[in-house]
């Protein structure tokens, strides 16, 4: 293709843990860890080196029965508190988080609130695109000099 194509919010973990101060830890919010393998890591640059703590969506009730079963419907409001209630743990029981990826692409609308929880810079696949977009359609400097 003649066109930058990022399809993997995975890409931005190189980038996560390189902006965190020394000896923090990345934490990753995916839809079913035990998709994730190494091999999804090293496709986009995630080296054995990068602390993560990887956590997983599937025994939420209403994400897995809404989003990995299909079920046909869902609970907003019930996915938030789940979503957050894993990156509540997800602190909890790393210390050293520094930043949190929600890596499935159902997870950005519960950014905000993932972050009111955590307290630390919040990625996903929409800050991927923002910033990819913002290198590649510039838009003139207005302001003071």
């Amino acid at each position: 293709m003649n066109i930058p194509v990022f399809i993997s919010s995975l890409l931005q973990v190189p980038f996560i843990y390189r902006m965190l101060p020394p000896g923090r830890v990345v934490g990753i919010i995916t839809a079913n860890k035990s998709c994730l393998t190494q091999e999804h890591f090293d496709s986009v640059g995630i080296t054995r080196e990068i602390p993560l703590a990887v956590y997983g969506m599937e025994d939420q009730y209403e994400f897995r029965s809404s989003i990995l079963e299909e079920k046909g419907t869902m609970d907003s409001d019930q996915v938030e508190k789940e979503v957050t209630g894993v990156a509540a743990r997800m602190k909890e029981e790393n210390p050293d988080l520094g930043a949190v990826l929600l890596e499935c692409s159902d997870l950005p609308p519960y950014a905000a609130a993932v972050q009111e929880v955590v307290d630390l810079p919040v990625f996903d696949f929409i800050t991927m695109i923002r910033h990819v977009h913002s290198a590649i359609r510039r838009e003139r400097y207005s302001g003071f000099m």
